[in-house]
């Protein structure tokens, strides 16, 4: 499960020391269930929030056909009127859920993830891509249907896409 907070509220805004959080209130979150049934699908492993715009990613996620692996699931929310409460499922939809290209494991694809400025793009990376090689996938989700673009370094490289950062 993920636990989706809402820190819209900027009252509180000074910086947080590493380890420690900002105390809100229990009307501000939302619980989002794996929709992989499994622990074992790692679940929260890569979140990133922008512009409305929710990603989660599940490395370990078993998918169809059997034997795929490794999912991104995006979600919408919405806030217009009150605060994300427990009780108001309707403010957060599933939009889409992105696979992992190649299907594999050990790609542990969605390792990280990072939304561009304005959410229309969402990069992913694969750091067991290829035996460890790694690579890293640029997704646009302006398109329909969405397209991604591929980045993998030379074969030397070791572990491409275990920590990422992303600007535009």
């Amino acid at each position: 499960n993920v636990l989706f907070l809402n820190t819209s509220d900027t009252s509180t805004s000074a910086a947080v020391p590493p380890g420690q959080y900002h105390t809100i209130s229990s009307t501000d979150y939302v619980n989002i269930d794996t929709p992989f049934g499994t622990s074992s699908a790692s679940f929260g492993k890569g979140i990133d929030f922008k512009s409305g715009r929710l990603a989660i990613s599940a490395p370990g996620a078993t998918l169809s056909p059997p034997g795929a692996f490794g999912a991104v699931s995006l979600y919408t929310y919405y806030n217009t009127v009150s605060p994300l409460v427990a009780s108001s499922p309707d403010k957060i939809y599933t939009d889409v859920t992105l696979k992992n290209p190649t299907g594999l494991s050990a790609d542990i694809f969605g390792n990280t993830l990072h939304f561009s400025r304005k959410a229309n793009k969402l990069a992913v990376t694969a750091p067991g891509k290829s035996s460890n090689v790694g690579a890293l996938y640029i997704y646009d989700l302006q398109s329909s249907p969405i397209t991604f673009y591929t980045f993998a370094p030379e074969s030397s490289a070791s572990n491409f896409g275990t920590a990422s950062a992303y600007s535009d």
